[in-house]
């Protein structure tokens, strides 16, 4: 799925509402603001990663970077060289929430060396 072709949805979607699940990652704040409103007349779930072990890991990543608020957090992943987007949704969700768990804001503190749509 792409951004592109979730805002085509969402516009569609709300010509016929019925319950829509996204999983779509790299949506901008149009995106997303589209999804809100859209959701006021159909429900919605979405989610940047279905799985249940990432959503454990998440809540735990958020819980160490409370507790250990003097130790630095990377956050390094690996991917096949055709992988479309970098960081991936997954990693982005996992900075976005130890970033909120140190009342920072990621945008101000995070560091990339692959950004985009940069896979074939």
């Amino acid at each position: 799925s792409s951004p592109s072709g979730t805002h085509e949805l969402l516009n569609y979607a709300r010509t016929m509402p019925k319950p829509l699940v996204i999983g779509t990652t790299g949506l901008d704040e149009k995106i997303l603001h589209l999804m809100q409103s859209a959701s006021e007349v159909m429900p919605i779930f979405y989610a940047t990663n279905m799985s249940l072990g990432v959503a454990v890991l998440n809540y735990l990543a958020s819980k160490a970077s409370q507790m250990l608020k003097n130790f630095d957090i990377e956050i390094l992943e690996m991917h096949h060289r055709h992988k479309k987007d970098a960081p991936s949704g997954t990693a982005m969700t996992l900075a976005q929430s130890v970033a909120k768990a140190r009342n920072l804001e990621l945008e101000k503190v995070r560091v990339s060396g692959r950004d985009g749509i940069i896979g074939e």
